[in-house]
């Protein structure tokens, strides 16, 4: 007899459906991002079920580390050295949501700033993850077990507190033009500087200006962000709208995202000769 094992394939996923939502699965989430600063104590999320079908999500508060690529793993180990949590210092209700097709439920948190608390910036993740729904034992069809792969979606957000005075200086460095043997352009490469105490977030723009001064976006890159203590981010973009690029200049801008006030962070630009 054969046995086809069983499988759970867990999917983390934080896909960018628009300026302000996050989605997985069925599941969309609003605003991407919680920051508390100054006097703010509370905030609220929205969860939507876009999906045809009733689902369960779990909540919890992860702390979670970027690496130098900028990916973001679960924390298994003490803090680094400048690394701060916001676990602690964060509650949050409902624990578990079920929500119908096109419904939608709201989460509160809820900021308690300990006395003495630590100048610097906390972060946690809030993630958000769906209940598979409960099956009978895998059916057999004549002398072999068949059993579906069940997925499990989930999503998360930054939740961070800024105390105290903070800033950071950001610049970009090592601009590389990756191209094919033909020398069309297919990538650009750089790195994302960050000093201070506070992390940073915006949009990418790669531009190559020609000798008459006509623009066109090579690259862009959405909600970027380069996490505490973290003093570097490596950046590899495909490029949109390349073609042999010579003759002109690159520009890579890093600016604020526009409800943040769009101010630009860091730009560098290098000359592409002929």
């Amino acid at each position: 007899m054969k046995l086809i094992l069983s499988t759970l394939v867990v999917l983390a996923a934080s896909v960018l459906m628009a300026a302000d939502t996050h989605a997985a699965g069925n599941l969309a989430v609003m605003p991407t991002r919680v920051m508390f600063e100054g006097r703010e104590r509370t905030a609220e999320v929205s969860l939507t079920n876009t999906g045809d079908e009733e689902s369960i999500y779990r909540l919890a508060l992860v702390n979670r580390r970027m690496t130098a690529g900028g990916s973001l793993v679960d924390v298994a180990d003490k803090p680094l050295p400048g690394e701060r949590f916001a676990d602690g210092l964060v509650r949050f209700s409902p624990r578990q949501v079920v929500l119908k097709p096109g419904e939608s439920q709201v989460v509160r948190l809820q900021l308690r700033r300990p006395a003495g608390l630590e100048a610097g910036e906390y972060r946690s993740h809030l993630a958000f993850r769906a209940v598979p729904r409960e099956s009978g034992p895998p059916a057999a069809e004549g002398r072999e077990f068949r059993v579906t792969l069940t997925p499990i979606y989930g999503v998360s957000i930054p939740v961070i507190v800024r105390h105290g005075e903070l800033g950071a200086d950001v610049g970009i460095r090592g601009l590389t033009l990756l191209r094919d043997r033909r020398r069309s352009l297919r990538k650009v490469a750089f790195t994302l500087t960050r000093e201070g105490g506070q992390s940073v977030y915006g949009d990418i723009d790669v531009k190559f200006v020609d000798e008459a001064g006509g623009e066109r976006i090579l690259a862009r890159a959405r909600g970027l962000a380069v996490y505490t203590p973290n003093d570097r981010r490596k950046v590899t973009l495909d490029v949109v709208n390349g073609g042999v690029v010579e003759g002109g200049t690159i520009v890579v801008s890093y600016r604020q995202k526009p409800e943040a006030g769009g101010r630009v962070l860091a730009e560098v630009s290098g000359i592409v000769g002929r």
